[in-house]
């Protein structure tokens, strides 16, 4: 996952001790807005227990987010097979725009 560079995703990360839904789908939001993101890199960096959750809560809103499984070593360097890498293909204005 890159740093964030933008003004909306430093806001985002001021706010990682909040474990409210808005709050973590903000932070995912702006994550996703930087580039990939995966399981890993959504627990350990952003807060998000749960990140599957707030990737529905996302698309549920009408951003379009893929899926992609991963195998990706954990902290510990155990390896994981199946771990979601998220990537932000439009975001929910976008997909709105397209439908008219």
């Amino acid at each position: 996952m890159k740093k964030p560079h933008s003004q909306k995703a430093s806001t985002a990360i001021d706010s990682l001790h909040s474990t409210s839904t808005a709050s973590q789908c903000q932070r995912l939001l702006a994550a996703l807005e930087q580039g990939p993101v995966t399981t890993f890199d959504a627990r350990d960096n952003l807060n998000i227990v749960c990140p599957a959750a707030r990737i529905l809560d996302l698309k549920g809103v009408g951003h379009e987010i893929t899926k992609t499984p991963v195998a990706l070593a954990d902290r510990d360097g155990r390896l994981h097979r199946g771990i979601a890498r998220y990537v932000l293909l439009r975001h929910a204005q976008e997909v709105n725009r397209g439908r008219r």
